[in-house]
């Protein structure tokens, strides 16, 4: 080639074809930010309307277990007052046969007398399988919360 020609393939080059850097971000208006804070205002309402109802079924969770304990503590009343009945029943029906002057056939009032024991021995058999029902069965308390 002669000087100061150029050549067909020494066309200049474009620029390398990239993108364009990336704008920075714009400053939140003030309409973004009401925005937001009308969105975190609705949550922070739900969660306390969440802390609410947790309240109130924490009540109704201390009322049912303080009517169970009154009830609990009842049917160990009901057993132990039942219990001494039947002993007290026993003894008295014990006493009638022997001072009863063998009007009454001494053995089938002794009969009566050992099922009333026997009465009595299972009550309290029951009551002490309550009790431990009771035991076995009653959470324990929750740790203290500060």
């Amino acid at each position: 080639m002669k000087a100061g020609m150029k050549s067909r393939n020494s066309q200049p080059k474009p620029p390398d074809c990239q993108p364009a850097p990336p704008k920075p971000p714009q400053p939140p208006t003030l309409a973004d930010v009401m925005a937001s804070l009308v969105a975190i205002s609705s949550k922070l309402d739900q969660l306390l309307k969440g802390n609410i109802n947790m309240a109130l079924d924490i009540t109704a969770l201390q009322t049912a277990v303080a009517n169970e304990t009154t009830i609990d503590s009842s049917v160990e009343t009901l057993i132990t007052q039942v219990v001494a009945q039947e002993t007290s029943m026993a003894a008295q029906i014990q006493t009638l046969i022997t001072s009863s002057g063998n009007t009454v056939d001494p053995a089938d009032l002794q009969a009566i007398v050992y099922t009333m024991s026997a009465n009595a021995t299972a009550l309290g058999q029951s009551r002490a399988a309550l009790q431990a029902a009771i035991t076995a069965n009653t959470p324990a308390a929750p740790p203290a919360t500060s």
